[in-house]
């Protein structure tokens, strides 16, 4: 029904996640950015993992909200 659009784990949560803004396909294992549902840049892991660390040091109240980021771990259609 929605092309491109998957259920993904997000950090233990499953969330509704488009990919049709990232040109090349994605996958399981791949780190996405993420933001109103849509994967918006594929990231390796090695910048996945730069990002989270820096995240986490500037902690909950620096000013603006987390980005989230997701390693897509299932790749699935929503189930409509």
């Amino acid at each position: 029904m929605y092309p491109d659009t998957f259920v993904v784990d997000v950090q233990g949560k499953t969330q509704l996640v488009n990919t049709s803004l990232i040109e090349d396909e994605v996958g399981v294992g791949d780190w996405v950015v993420i933001h109103m549902g849509f994967a918006l840049e594929r990231l390796s892991q090695r910048e996945a993992e730069e990002a989270l660390e820096l995240l986490n040091m500037l902690g909950p109240n620096a000013g603006a909200p987390p980005i989230p980021e997701m390693q897509v771990s299932e790749m699935e259609p929503p189930p409509w």
